[in-house]
């Protein structure tokens, strides 16, 4: 405030602009705001003055309240429409929370229903799984009664009276069963898939059956011990007969569900009545099996391999044929001989929870037993330096196969040159038995004479097997492939390939084809040629032949599909193969046997499970309880 003429001076400071207020000395403070009610529009009893002494009232006189320069006065209020502004909004405010609050009633409503209704799902799927277990328990309760009134106080069997039928051929009744005395007995015998509610996808990879609950009841009524292993025999009076087990007792009365090697050993077709007699089968000690194809002699981890199928095994015949699944491919294998503890020449010995030792013969001439998808895939070994010329159709492939022992020494070269007609493509892989342009690890896929270096320090160089698949692309045709050893030189490496000296990476010219720096004295001859013989790929920005770019194309940019049913470009499927394939193949980590990912889980939870010892003191533990084993009793005799 100024005084000046002996007047009040007030400056106003109003939404940027400046106005001064001038008042007499013997004016009030609601002579003030009536000025600034001008200016602002807020009307003056809406008005409050902040910085004015405590307790001063509109009839103040301004002279009075001794107000000195520079003091300043806040003014607190808003003009009518603005208050009116301001309460619609508040007003529009209210009924938009309310509209949000009844549709958030609303929804919570329909969430309070919905978990409602999953409650008495849940409590109906309870009382219906409630029912089922009483059934169960009745059912047991009523079969234990039925057998506990076949002995008699003294605990002898008491003959029961014959049943009727339950079908139109039944199994035979025992006479007279004792503990010493065999069980015998004929059903009809089908194949798993003919009944698809109860087959079972690991039956065919065992020796077991599936029995109707009948021949349980006259097991447990003859006191015999588990597990009871058959002898099966073709009816009549057939001459081939195997050992089996039983995997479970729910097929229909009368029928049995076998194997179907062993349908084609025993020669039987669907519902054939197969004779079954109880056989007590010397303890095994060893085997001798035989392959039926090469490739078996190609897998990095056979001991695992058959360690883990035979434990589904529960006897071994001379002449049986085992099924091994494995990687996608089946491995037959026949058993040649077998030995038991007495060393008596026994035809069958009994396998079930013991360990055995088990030869395996050179692959044999037999040939595979049938069906589709066992045709054996035949690898030619490489030798060193040795051209290895092949014959293939379009798009055919040819493999082979060599053995690298130590790879810090060498390199390894894989090259192929066309002879006749072909243009031959490499692929290279140590998991992949079968490498193609779909699955492999290294490749070469130009056109003519194309070459693949192994060496370190690429982590999938490592000793061992490799595998190699040579395509002939587009045309049928000779090629030659040879696998060489390189020296491991260093100069090559540093060298690394063609540079230019200062100057002329100075005076160099980038083309604008190939994007390389070339010398200015020859960037004329340089970009004619690149341009009529060269062409860039808009997709990636390889630079290749004109020749090459419609095969480019086809293998680097077409979507090809993976075993999971995903579709990538060429590159994107090799990483997605390796890294992200629920298909993929990974080891076990108790004991090293590949697998599955997706199947893992199981495997691991049994492998896990069993037992071994700890080498540093001799104590047993399971196999997911030796690495906590070494950290906590060992970590300090390191």
């Amino acid at each position: 405030m100024n005084e000046e003429s002996e007047q009040c001076v007030f400056v106003v400071q109003f939404r940027g602009e400046t106005h001064r207020v001038a008042l007499e000395p013997a004016a009030c403070v609601w002579h003030l705001k009536r000025e600034l009610f001008s200016l602002t529009g807020v009307e003056p009893d809406k008005q409050k003055l902040a910085g004015l002494p405590p307790k001063t009232g509109d009839d103040a006189v301004l002279a009075s309240l001794k107000l000195k320069r520079p003091h300043k006065l806040l003014l607190f209020g808003l003009p009518p429409e603005e208050i009116n502004e301001q309460i619609a909004r508040e007003e529009q405010a209210k009924e938009d929370n309310a509209e949000l609050r009844a549709q958030m009633e609303a929804h919570a409503e329909k969430e309070r229903q919905q978990e409602e209704q999953k409650q008495e799902e849940a409590r109906l799927r309870e009382e219906s799984l409630k029912r089922s277990r009483d059934v169960a328990r009745q059912r047991e309760l009523e079969r234990r009664l039925a057998l506990r009134n076949m002995y008699d106080s003294q605990g002898l069997w008491r003959p029961q009276p014959a049943r009727a039928a339950q079908s139109s051929f039944s199994p035979p009744a025992v006479e007279n069963p004792d503990y010493n005395a065999s069980l015998s007995f004929a059903l009809k015998c089908f194949s798993p898939i003919m009944d698809q509610e109860t087959a079972r996808p690991n039956l065919e990879a065992n020796n077991k059956i599936i029995c109707p609950q009948d021949v349980l009841e006259k097991i447990v009524s003859s006191r015999m011990p588990f597990p009871v292993t058959f002898k099966m025999t073709a009816a009549p009076g057939g001459g081939s007969c195997t050992h089996v087990g039983v995997l479970e007792f729910t097929a229909p009365p009368g029928v049995a569900y076998i194997p179907f090697w062993i349908m084609n050993k025993l020669e039987l077709e669907e519902g054939a009545v197969v004779n079954f007699e109880t056989a007590r089968l010397p303890l095994g000690t060893g085997a001798v099996l035989q392959p039926h194809t090469p490739n078996w002699d190609k897998l990095p981890d056979t001991r695992s391999i058959l360690e883990e199928h035979l434990r589904s095994h529960q006897a071994l015949t001379v002449g049986d044929t085992i099924l091994i699944p494995h990687r996608g491919a089946i491995f037959e294998l026949s058993v040649v001989t077998v030995s038991c503890e007495s060393g008596a020449d026994v035809p069958a010995i009994a396998v079930a929870d013991r360990d055995i030792s088990v030869t395996v013969l050179p692959c044999s001439a037999l040939r595979s037993s049938g069906g589709p998808g066992r045709t054996a895939v035949v690898h030619h070994n490489l030798q060193w330096d040795v051209p290895e010329e092949a014959t293939v159709e379009a798009d055919e492939y040819r493999f082979f196969t060599f053995v690298v022992d130590d790879v810090l020494s060498c390199r390894v070269q894989v090259a192929a040159s066309p002879v006749t007609g072909s243009d031959p493509d490499v692929y290279v892989s140590r998991d992949v038995e079968c490498p193609t342009h779909v699955n492999f690890t290294w490749s070469a896929q130009d056109a003519g004479a194309v070459r693949v270096t192994l060496e370190q320090p690429d982590p999938d160089y490592v000793s061992g097997r490799y595998f190699v698949g040579v395509r002939s692309y587009g045309h049928a045709g000779t090629f030659a492939v040879t696998v060489t050893r390189l020296p491991v030189s260093f100069a090559e490496e540093e060298a690394g390939g063609h540079m230019l000296s200062g100057q002329q990476a100075s005076d160099g010219v980038i083309c604008d084809n190939c994007k390389q720096r070339v010398p200015a004295a020859s960037a004329a001859t340089h970009l004619a040629s690149c341009h009529r013989y060269s062409v860039r790929c808009g997709a990636c920005g390889c630079v290749m032949q004109r020749a090459q770019l419609e095969k480019h194309r086809a293998l680097q940019h077409t979507k090809f599909a993976c075993d999971c049913g995903e579709a990538f470009e060429q590159a994107e499927l090799i990483i997605h193969r390796r890294e992200e394939c629920r298909l993929r193949l990974t080891q076990c980590q108790y004991c090293g046997m590949h697998l599955v990912y997706e199947d893992r889980g199981d495997h691991q939870n049994i492998c896990g499970a069993r037992s071994t010892s700890c080498e540093t003191c001799g104590k047993s533990m399971p196999k997911n309880q030796l690495q906590y084993h070494m950290l906590t009793a060992h970590c300090d005799e390191k």
